[in-house]
């Protein structure tokens, strides 16, 4: 009776492994499809697929795609690496407009304090959702975050913590110091850990490193780091602009001018 009663609880185990195996697979089955518009953003894309660049920069001017891709591309990565990356990290920069980082004076519970600061990211999810051709895209995001699978973290609270098994994306790096580029570069644990930060040092928000642009981390990272094979750096031009063609005009005059 006994190995019986031992038997049945195994066989229940098992049963509840396979379960959670299942449940998880249908929570990563979704189609993406990416199409780059240019050899940069190809040049971009394959970088973050190589298996040896564990670090992935981006850096360039506005419209060329940059986040879109990145997030494409992590998500692609979920399903043909999914022994390798098992979720997804977007770091949070809660910065505004020429104030240092500050997150502190909005009111609400956490998550209201940074739903202003997800969005860009969570309608860049459901763009790419909805292009690969997915159905019922805000139910599949919303068990994609519910499961644990899509993830944010606020820059200011990243201290200690080790990333394992994930990819994690840093958008709007142009606001961050040397430091907090550093900070963030060391909470990677490992091989199976790959960072994708991508930025534009001609909109840096931050006033501290406005003023002082010797303590930007984004293009420092990208002059040190390019020796090491690890590292991956692609420069976007105002050529590779692709999401509206006047925007390559707006930057040139305000360079020029």
């Amino acid at each position: 009776m006994a190995r019986k009663k031992a038997s049945a609880k195994t066989n229940d185990c098992v049963q509840a492994e396979k379960s959670t195996t299942k449940e998880r697979e249908i929570v990563i089955d979704y189609k993406i499809k990416l199409n780059c518009k240019n050899s940069k953003q190809k040049e971009f894309v394959n970088s973050i697929k190589d298996n040896t660049k564990e670090i992935c920069l981006g850096i360039g001017s506005a419209g060329t795609g940059k986040t879109y891709l990145s997030l494409a591309t992590a998500l692609k990565l979920l399903i043909t690496e999914n022994e390798r990356f098992k979720k997804i990290y977007i770091f949070v920069n809660p910065c505004e407009s020429t104030h240092s980082l500050s997150i502190g004076f909005l009111k609400g519970t956490y998550e209201e304090k940074i739903e202003p600061y997800i969005q860009n990211a969570l309608n860049n999810i459901r763009k790419i959702l909805e292009a690969s051709g997915n159905t019922d895209c805000d139910s599949l995001l919303g068990n994609l975050m519910a499961k644990g699978i899509i993830n944010f973290e606020i820059i200011n609270y990243v201290k200690g913590k080790t990333f394992e098994n994930c990819i994690c994306l840093v958008e709007e790096a142009e606001d961050l110091s040397k430091e907090d580029i550093l900070l963030l570069l060391t909470r990677k644990g490992g091989h199976n850990c790959k960072f994708v930060m991508s930025g534009d040092d001609k909109q840096i928000s931050r006033m501290d490193i406005r003023k002082n642009k010797s303590i930007a981390g984004l293009s420092y990272a990208a002059k040190v780091l390019s020796v090491l094979d690890e590292v991956a750096v692609t420069e976007f031009t105002n050529d590779n602009i692709v999401r509206d063609k006047l925007i390559t005009k707006i930057i040139e005059l305000f360079d020029n001018n």
